[in-house]
């Protein structure tokens, strides 16, 4: 695991992982045919657009449900300064119940920018 919130672990997506990071996407029908210009994702997709985002640099997390312990989310980090966090998608049937902002509250916290101090040293 590499933390968790209130509500939910996040760890790094497993082979394994695949058919419920499917089941994810395409629990959002309308996102998929307006960006993916598709009517659903397949395993094949998935699998490819995981090796694409880890080509890229990025980290492919799962976002695990404590209550029920499936996935219920993915999202791409990319640790760097500063970090980049992508919240990608919540399962539809978890949306609008705040597990997105704690994701990303848990993962600044984790990962804080640093910036450079101004003025003369």
């Amino acid at each position: 695991m590499i933390f968790e919130t209130d509500d939910v672990y996040v760890d790094f997506t497993q082979p394994t992982d695949i058919d419920d990071l499917v089941r994810v996407y395409n629990s959002h029908p309308a996102f998929i045919r307006q960006h993916l210009h598709r009517t659903a994702v397949t395993r094949d997709w998935m699998a490819e657009e995981i090796k694409a985002t880890r080509d890229a640099g990025f980290w492919s997390c799962k976002v695990i449900g404590k209550s029920t312990g499936h996935v219920i989310g993915l999202l791409d980090v990319h640790i760097d300064t500063p970090t980049y966090l992508s919240l990608r998608m919540v399962h539809r049937s978890h949306a609008h119940q705040g597990i997105g902002q704690q994701v990303l509250r848990s993962a600044r916290s984790l990962c804080p920018v640093t910036r450079k101090p101004r003025g003369p040293h």
